[in-house]
């Protein structure tokens, strides 16, 4: 689905929302204007979420989706170890908090190193 703005647009890199972020503190801002001016915080957040994804492995500000078994990655999401494993989310939660997954918590999420995720993954994924 293409997208025309009816104005001039700027397309911004997740590593120049992420610098931009930082040296203008645009934390701050957003903070400030939760129940302030919507339209500012609505684009703050919109960047926010920009810098979260990249945090979590989504490079290019693009749209998170399932990385192909082909490609490299650093860490793993519970998420991702769930559609690798066929568990539920839950059970990989339950798994973690038992220490028979190893996992780091990054703010509201659980992010798997990729050596343990593959273990796990070969160790638990369900068969069809």
């Amino acid at each position: 689905m293409s997208y025309l703005p009816r104005e001039p647009a700027v397309i911004l890199t997740a590593s120049d929302v992420e610098r931009l972020w930082r040296s203008a503190g645009l934390e701050a801002l957003r903070l400030k204007h939760r129940s302030g001016d919507t339209v500012l915080y609505a684009l703050l957040m919109n960047m926010h979420q920009v810098r979260l994804l990249r945090l979590r492995g989504a490079a290019d500000g693009n749209e998170q989706r399932q990385m192909t078994a082909s490609e490299e990655r650093e860490w793993w999401t519970t998420r991702q170890v769930t559609t690798a494993t066929g568990r539920a989310e839950r059970t990989v939660r339950k798994d973690i908090a038992d220490g028979e997954l190893a996992a780091t918590k990054s703010g509201r999420s659980w992010i798997i190193a990729d050596a343990d995720a593959r273990t796990y993954i070969a160790n638990r994924k369900r068969t069809a």
